[in-house]
């Protein structure tokens, strides 16, 4: 296949990963006083003012997560379906929930040991059942020299990745939970989940990675 590699199939870490996606344990986690008391009393609030989106802070002091769909005019409609959970942005600033995804760090650490490179961004993505991400490309200076993983969190979905030139057809691929893909972004592409469950992957851009090397 051109256009899919899959690096990493069975890993280990989705259960934990998956565990720290659950409102529970951010309830648990952001609603101690210590939370309550800084937020109360102004100190934590410009903290928040990039993230409103990920975070919601009621007036009694609860605290929850949000998935986001604050996505641009452009980029709606391929993604109405879709929210986003971004812990490291591409302009580089990290969500402030960033330190409470410890086997999120833990399982890129372990990319990075294994495949080198440096991290650029780090996103997950929920998608509903019976419902896709239309086709697009992610063109800019930003993409020029990263490539793109998705680790499949939860279910299982089709991707696909179209040729440039319509007579050399287009590559689809059935990425299955618990597998670590790599794909070509820079090509038009678009993914469909077939079932009735939802969607979640963890996305993440890396820059000088050696990963063809070392599969």
């Amino acid at each position: 296949m051109r256009n899919h590699k899959r690096l990493l199939e069975n890993v280990k870490d989705i259960k934990p990963i998956l565990d720290e996606l659950n409102n529970a344990t951010w309830n648990q986690a952001l609603g101690s006083s210590k939370y309550k008391d800084e937020y109360k009393s102004g100190k934590i609030q410009n903290n928040f003012k990039d993230a409103k989106s990920l975070y919601l802070i009621r007036k009694d002091g609860t605290s929850n997560v949000l998935w986001n769909q604050d996505f641009t005019n452009k980029n709606k409609e391929w993604f109405k379906d879709t929210k986003s959970l971004y812990l490291i942005r591409k302009d580089g600033r990290v969500s402030p929930a960033e330190p409470l995804f410890i086997n999120t760090k833990k399982f890129l650490k372990q990319f990075i040991n294994d495949f080198d490179g440096k991290l650029a961004s780090v996103v997950f993505y929920k998608l509903k059942g019976k419902s896709g991400v239309g086709k697009h490309i992610d063109s800019g200076e930003y993409y020029e020299d990263k490539d793109r993983f998705h680790l499949v969190i939860k279910g299982r979905y089709r991707y696909t990745v179209n040729e440039v030139h319509p007579y050399l057809g287009k590559e689809s691929v059935i990425y299955n939970e618990g597998e670590l893909w790599w794909f070509n972004n820079k090509k038009p592409h678009e993914s469909w989940n077939f079932t009735r469950e939802e969607r979640i992957i963890l996305v993440f851009d890396v820059s000088q990675s050696n990963w063809r090397s070392k599969i």
